[in-house]
């Protein structure tokens, strides 16, 4: 395992509001003021500058600020400091990256939209490392899984997940993502990928059909600058794990209203052709999402085989040059000698080949 340190308590602790973080240093004074001198509740109030029932409260009734509290269970439940390739730091590198396609954050609770399948995998995942529980019920035409619990919620937020609807609210790739390695970036990517990743279509009688891999993501107009740079650095992760991006699509505006503002769509879409596709499937693929990754699977097959049959016809055609340099055959019995060696092809392509056609 990795001993690299994606997110500390320090981390957390910057993360809160200065009024928050200005609250826990006064809190921390009183607690070592309390343990060398034993000052009482009236004197320490006094020297933090802070009412005396509150204080009194920490001393002689255990209460605690809100990073305090945060800090003892994030501890308690071994969630920090979190460690690269961890299998805790991968899990959360996946629900980020879930939540920010297409989820809510509440202060509260955290609400996964999807498929019954696909929350029942989420579900296997959040109880398997985090120890916590939810529940799926059907919502419209969806189903929705509902974790309460404040500590996870807070912790989303810490990562640079807003409360709230994101089409009205900045973000970015998390911290601990863009610092992380191979195995964490491929974990936010996948999550991302679940939630978000369109254009798989599969034809099972003519072979396979992919019309374009794409993230398409909506923001208000004021934010659209700032989605325009999420995908960016979202390409610049793919990037990281060998998969390439074609481009970023101009903002296009779209008829549904977020709070009475017009909201526009930015599009990041994927190469592809055979290889980019092969290389998604190998170094990206789903998580998650069963269906996606069923289709995947049966593309990821036909694309390889596709590339096998390439790779052959380029050997064969090296094999045609060199009958036609060394004997001078003509196409019709290079054709023959390639059909002995295993290789199915007319003589027509082989005459494109050694007329250096194609």
């Amino acid at each position: 395992m990795s001993t690299l340190m994606l997110f500390t308590e320090q981390d957390l602790i910057s993360a809160f509001p200065r009024e928050t973080r200005i609250l826990y240093k006064k809190y921390s004074q009183a607690i070592r003021l309390r343990e060398t001198y034993g000052y009482g509740p009236r004197r320490l109030a006094r020297i933090i500058h802070l009412p005396q029932g509150m204080v009194g409260h920490w001393i002689y009734n255990g209460c605690k600020p809100l990073i305090p509290q945060r800090i003892a269970i994030l501890k308690d439940r071994n969630w920090i400091p979190l460690r690269g390739s961890s299998e805790l730091a991968q899990c959360l590198a996946r629900l980020t990256g879930y939540v920010l396609g297409d989820d809510t954050l509440k202060r509260r609770y955290v609400i996964f939209y999807g498929d019954r399948e696909t929350l029942s995998n989420i579900l296997k995942d959040i109880e398997g490392y985090l120890r916590l529980t939810g529940h799926i019920k059907p919502r419209k035409n969806t189903h929705e899984l509902v974790i309460s619990d404040v500590t996870l919620a807070t912790l989303l937020h810490v990562f640079g997940i807003p409360y709230g609807d994101r089409a009205l609210q900045p973000f970015n790739i998390p911290k601990f993502v863009a610092n992380g390695d191979a195995a964490i970036i491929r974990s936010f990517l996948q999550g991302l990928s679940d939630a978000e990743l369109r254009g798989l279509s599969l034809r099972t009688e003519h072979g396979y059909s992919v019309a374009s891999l794409y993230l398409r993501m909506h923001k208000v107009q004021e934010h659209v600058a700032n989605l325009e740079n999420f995908l960016t650095n979202v390409c610049e992760l793919f990037q990281k794990i060998n998969v390439d991006c074609s481009k970023i699509s101009k903002p296009h505006y779209v008829y549904a209203r977020k709070a009475g503002k017009k909201t526009y769509s930015v599009t990041l879409h994927l190469r592809s052709d055979l290889l980019n596709i092969h290389k998604f499937c190998n170094n990206a693929d789903f998580y998650y999402h069963k269906k996606k990754q069923k289709q995947m699977i049966k593309i990821f097959t036909r694309v390889e085989d596709k590339l096998k049959s390439e790779a052959r016809k380029v050997a064969a055609c090296e094999v045609a040059k060199e009958l036609r340099s060394k004997h001078g055959w003509g196409r019709t019995r290079i054709a023959r000698e390639l059909h002995k060696m295993g290789y199915t092809i007319p003589a027509s392509t082989v005459d494109g080949w050694i007329r250096n056609k194609r």
